[in-house]
């Protein structure tokens, strides 16, 4: 993922259960950071928006081939200068690894957790109008949420979204980016 011997910029994954607002403070984050979102629901098959829509949980094997595909997207447009600001649940530490795999160890890694409780994302999501996922799976999400671990990046960052409001959800999270891009003599 080097080009030129220039380091790329960041690769930062939002994540955390539905209605957390991954879309929103993703995008948020990456128009900050001068960079490109991708939407990690744009990247499912019809076939799992279809079993979600009738209320079904992924599995392991459905979403394989869904992370994967966010996994080529982020190689395919990681360039210098670009930062990558995945919006995903990645609710397991293998969903995230695959997102992050060949994602070289010296491109500083992020993983912002958006954390919130049932009640606030089944309210959130109920309130959605147009999205297959109902909130009949804001508790499967929840039973297989792990939430991140510090090794599992360069940064670890979770943000209560029940008690911030978008703006400041990307601010708490962009000050924990540029913390640890100061730590490792980094410009975001």
């Amino acid at each position: 993922m080097e080009q030129h011997g220039a380091a790329l910029s960041p690769v930062v994954l939002v994540m955390g259960i539905c209605g957390c607002g991954k879309t929103t403070i993703g995008r948020g984050i990456a128009e900050a950071l001068g960079g490109v979102f991708i939407e990690g629901d744009d990247w499912h098959s019809a076939a799992n928006k279809a079993k979600m829509a009738a209320g079904t949980p992924l599995d392991d094997e459905d979403r394989r081939g869904w992370l994967e595909a966010i996994n080529a997207e982020v190689l395919r447009l990681a360039l210098p200068g670009r930062a990558i600001v995945v919006g995903c649940s990645a609710l397991k530490k293998k969903y995230r690894t695959a997102v992050f795999a060949g994602v070289p160890a010296s491109v500083l890694t992020a993983i912002v957790h958006l954390d919130l409780t049932h009640s606030e994302a089944t309210a959130r999501v109920e309130s959605r109008a147009g999205h297959f996922m109902p909130s009949g799976l804001v508790t499967s999400q929840l039973s297989i949420l792990e939430k991140p671990l510090p090794t599992e990046a360069s940064l670890v960052h979770c943000v209560d979204v029940g008690s911030n409001e978008p703006p400041r959800c990307v601010a708490l999270a962009l000050d924990a980016l540029n913390a640890i891009a100061s730590r490792a003599k980094r410009t975001l």
